[in-house]
């Protein structure tokens, strides 16, 4: 494997303690950092849906929490490094409530993670995702494949990666984490082009289920579209994203699904060449 030694960027995961439905308390958090690394993963950009309200404003609430959570990480002898980030409701007032640093992007980058409903996809998602594009802001957004208008017209999406909008999908879709439809819409979407990141979306540190499952990702990335797709969606995007560069690999969106790739055998390798 080229890239062998290589970590994995998540830049989507519930990790904070104590704020959403995620990680219950820094026990359960510092679990999910160990799992996380033992998953190949060596950046986590931590994305809760809010947090509390305090004196600060959520920009810098979310550098504390997340400073201190890293102090946790790093006592526990954790190769892994933690970024501030949210994971923000697609409503229409999100262009104002960034403005006032109410709403938290990705490291500080001009990429902000952007949530849509699941159940529906009214006009004024487009509509601010382009506004956003206008003031210099470039949505990611998370988890299209488990919406229902973009199951049933995945072509939904088209316009907006045409306009250079960053899509996400969770690493658990093509486990079928989110059922049979979410996972035969990720590998569309996979297989058609219209994936630039995958992400775990992780909530918990146990259970089985809504784990930083990474490697389990990338591996269902590179039995469909090969190794080198993987390592462009598992790492080079998502590490442009947390760095504020350009995404590095976006690609023409195909007409219809290619055919997978044979599945590929052998594991993934971490740091120190350990297998993960």
């Amino acid at each position: 494997m080229s890239e062998e030694h290589a970590d994995f960027v998540d830049i989507h995961c519930h990790i904070l303690p104590g704020v959403d439905d995620g990680a219950r308390d820094v026990t359960e958090a510092v679990r999910m950092a160990q799992l996380a690394v033992g998953s190949g993963i060596g950046i986590i950009v931590a994305t809760p849906h809010h947090l509390p309200r305090s004196p600060l404003s959520a920009v810098e609430e979310a550098k504390r929490r997340v400073a201190n959570l890293q102090r946790h990480v790093d006592d526990a002898h954790l190769d892994l490094t933690l970024h501030p980030g949210q994971e923000n409701v697609a409503r229409p007032d999100l262009t104002q409530r960034l403005a006032q640093q109410e709403a938290v992007s990705l490291n500080g980058s001009r990429y902000l993670l952007v949530e849509p409903p699941f159940h529906s996809y009214p006009a004024y998602v487009d509509e601010l995702l382009f506004a956003l594009l206008g003031q210099g802001i470039t949505p990611v957004l998370a988890h299209p494949e488990r919406n229902t208008e973009v199951q049933r017209d995945p072509d939904k999406l088209t316009p907006l990666i045409a306009r250079g909008i960053v899509i996400q999908v969770n690493t658990g879709s093509f486990l079928g984490h989110y059922g049979e439809a979410a996972r035969e819409t990720v590998s569309v979407l996979l297989r058609r082009n219209m994936v630039h990141v995958i992400a775990t979306d992780a909530h918990h540190g146990s259970g089985g289920r809504r784990l930083p499952n990474m490697r389990k990702g990338f591996e269902a990335v590179a039995g469909e579209m090969g190794e080198e797709r993987a390592w462009s969606l598992a790492r080079h995007n998502p590490l442009a994203i947390t760095e504020g560069r350009e995404v590095p690999d976006m690609w023409e969106v195909l007409d219809e699904p290619v055919m997978p790739v044979s599945p590929t055998a052998g594991t993934v390798q971490g740091r120190q060449g350990r297998l993960v």
